[in-house]
């Protein structure tokens, strides 16, 4: 009975398989090793056939999966994200300083206007030592500023890291400011938007205020019993009553009581009359 035996070898370098075949018939004593026939393909007893592989050819095949080299990272909707890569923990920086150790797959971090480099270090293993990270920029724009009037001043409240305030009149650049104020001209009735620039170039601009004034026209004054009455003008926003050139009142009615004006004081200083004019203002 034929059969088939496997002998494994083992050295420091190579993994040698021998293959070899023997007759199952008892040899006959004194017999001698035989060698192949001439033109015959039978190989005899005692023959081998041997053939060699490398450590490196029998490791092959294995931890195939390729690790990721670098870690994903994206900033959106105010948060810092990244990729599960099945990490222990995650340490997110920004400008290189350590902010937060998390297992969690985002971060939501608290940052005022500029620009920021985040950084997500992911330890895939702590022995030995294993990590993978990346980075984002983060661009925090500037808040715009609130516009506040007070009669022609303009002002708004200063923003830290400013480096200047840019006054757009009616949708063109005046002037450039390094006050947090602004003195409106008065030139008729404008709008006035203010763009803030900080030190990284974050601009942004304002909703717009109107200031000055529209020259409107002149009131129809007549007297009504014990009333002086003016009409309605279109555009006012009050009326100035003045006596002989001074401010009297400011009304935002469309009359005024005469009995205010005859007092005995009038009556000696203007016994022939005085003199009462109103005025429109927007």
């Amino acid at each position: 009975m034929n059969f088939l035996r496997k002998i494994t070898i083992i050295s420091a370098a190579l993994f040698v398989p021998i293959f070899f075949a023997s007759c199952g018939a008892k040899r006959s004593e004194g017999a001698g090793s035989s060698s192949p026939a001439e033109g015959s393909d039978k190989k005899p007893n005692g023959y081998y056939s041997v053939s060699t592989k490398s450590d490196s050819d029998l490791m092959t095949g294995i931890n195939d999966e390729e690790e990721p080299v670098t870690l994903s990272v994206a900033f959106s909707d105010g948060a810092i994200e990244w990729d599960d890569v099945s990490a222990h923990v995650y340490i997110v920086k920004i400008d290189g300083k350590q902010i937060q150790s998390t297992a969690a797959l985002s971060y939501v971090p608290s940052l005022s206007a500029g620009i920021y480099t985040a950084e997500v270090v992911a330890y895939l293993s702590f022995s030995p030592t294993k990590t993978i990270s990346g980075q984002v920029e983060i661009f925090i724009p500037a808040s715009p500023p609130t516009l506040f009037v007070e009669g022609d001043l303009i002002f708004w409240t200063e923003t830290e890291g400013a480096a200047g305030y840019d006054i757009y009149k009616d949708g063109s650049l005046l002037c450039r400011m390094t006050e947090s104020r602004y003195l409106a001209a008065q030139d008729g009735l404008y709008s006035v938007k203010v763009v803030f620039d900080d030190a990284r170039m974050n601009r942004a601009m304002s909703e717009a205020v109107v200031v000055g004034e529209v020259e409107l026209s002149a009131p129809i004054i007549r007297i009504d019993g014990d009333f002086i009455r003016w009409s309605a003008v279109p555009g006012a926003q009050l009326y100035v009553v003045y006596i002989e050139g001074a401010v009297a009142t400011v009304c935002v009615d469309t009359f005024f009581e005469l009995s205010l004006l005859y007092s005995l004081q009038y009556a000696q200083d203007y016994p022939e009359g005085i003199e009462v004019a109103v005025s429109a203002k927007s």
